[in-house]
């Protein structure tokens, strides 16, 4: 079993998503309420930590509801933390969608836990149907997740993806926002200073497109209530404030679409337009049959009757709160199993040395980068230096074809003006 102090978690905390925001919330929450003390690794790249500290909403909900360790700009920092814990987990949202963290030296892959710690991933996301990786990363991936003693992923897909693309098996289970009792969501509510007191659709997307922009309008012409849109100066407990107390939330967002089902509020959902984005709503509907009360992405443009007769449409919130319970009660179970379990992988001498020869490679990859920046920075200065010199030759060619000086001769002042190599002296 897993000493109570000793977990520690790495996620997207630091991410300004509010989905994000609130997952790592859900991770860190489920984990106590099982009896655990669990830390977040505050691990962001130094790129991700100017952002994070310029913007400050993930901050400011850090700083107020997250129990995170000291700050790690690399893996270099990050592998000091196996001094701390004995079991590590990779906790939810699209941490493993290689566009999205490529850059992150395998850190949500948990690359830096050493050979004897408990390795998990909690609902880990590939994010889309596909694990997008280039084939010669492929191996790498494999060899990582390989490593892991319990594998679980968000989405039905994922199972697919582990199974067909990486030969790895792996688990269904819950999204983490769900595995908490909406209790603490509602405590989070309660420090927001938002008031509405008229009726209200509350719109979020997550990459507000046109095509969003347009079926919110169609939306809010049958609906007849204003529209409250999301800012830089929304809070994360704003966020829920408005889903919460909405009459309709009208979103293409996973989580607002989980928040509003488990509030009670009508959502209204439109798929992206890329459907590879798709999958985590499927998988909802999978576990729910609530797209069925909530797909405004089939209907025809301006069709009013269907817009009208899916607002008046009654949900069956018991029925569906109960397959969610069903879901949940599994999910936990798992997870529960997976932390008080044995370790369940062991290395062998043919694991170690491929590990040292994927450290030799990244150091090698880490140096390349590195003088590739060099060369690139060497490379505007030159251009910057270039600029310089351009431009005073410029200015000295330019005076050549004019100039206007003073010249004195027997305490005579004349000015003395060049034009295309003529010369004129005046007296002045």
């Amino acid at each position: 079993m897993a000493d109570k102090e000793k977990i520690g978690i790495v996620n997207w905390f630091w991410n300004n998503n509010r989905g994000a925001i609130l997952t790592a919330y859900a991770s860190q929450e489920v984990l106590k309420e099982l009896g655990y003390e669990v830390k977040i690794i505050n691990y962001m790249p130094l790129i991700n930590h100017d952002v994070y500290l310029k913007h400050g909403r993930s901050k400011n909900f850090a700083e107020k509801w997250l129990d995170l360790t000291e700050y790690c700009s690399d893996i270099t920092e990050v592998r000091k933390m196996n001094d701390r814990f004995s079991t590590f987990i990779c906790a939810s949202d699209q941490i493993w969608r290689w566009n999205f963290t490529k850059a992150f030296q395998w850190i949500y892959f948990l690359k830096f836990a050493n050979a004897s710690k408990k390795i998990i991933s909690m609902a880990a996301s590939f994010g889309i149907n596909r694990y997008e990786a280039p084939e010669n990363k492929l191996y790498m991936t494999k060899h990582l997740l390989n490593r892991f003693d319990w594998i679980s992923v968000r989405e039905k897909s994922g199972e697919d993806i582990l199974k067909n693309q990486l030969g790895i098996e792996g688990t269904w289970i819950l999204d983490p926002v769900f595995l908490i009792d909406k209790s603490k969501y509602e405590k989070l509510i309660e420090s927001s200073t938002r008031e509405e007191k008229e009726p209200f659709i509350f719109a979020y997307s997550v990459n507000n497109d046109e095509n969003f922009k347009k079926r919110l309008e169609e939306f809010q012409k049958v609906v007849g209530l204003r529209v409250i849109k999301t800012d830089g100066s929304v809070t994360t407990e704003d966020w829920l404030y408005y889903i919460k107390n909405a009459d309709y939330v009208f979103s293409n967002s996973f989580h607002a679409t989980c928040f509003a089902l488990m509030f009670g509020t009508k959502a209204f959902t439109l798929k992206w337009t890329n459907d590879n984005c798709s999958d985590r709503l499927d998988a909802l509907n999978e576990i729910t049959g609530l797209w069925d009360f909530c797909d405004f992405e089939n209907l025809k443009e301006r069709d009013t009757d269907k817009i009208k007769t899916l607002l008046t449409r009654e949900i069956d919130y018991e029925g569906i709160y109960a397959k969610l319970a069903q879901f949940k009660k599994f999910s936990l179970n798992w997870l529960k199993n997976a932390i008080e379990s044995d370790k369940q992988k062991k290395y062998s001498e043919n694991d170690l040395f491929i590990d040292s020869l994927f450290e030799e490679l990244e150091e090698y990859q880490f140096r390349l980068l590195n003088t590739e920046r060099s060369v690139r920075h060497l490379h505007n200065i030159i251009k910057e230096q270039q600029a310089v010199k351009e431009k005073a030759l410029e200015e000295k060619n330019s005076a050549k074809i004019f100039s206007l000086k003073n010249e004195y001769s027997n305490n005579i002042k004349r000015k003395v003006i060049s034009f295309m190599g003529i010369r004129i002296k005046i007296k002045v």
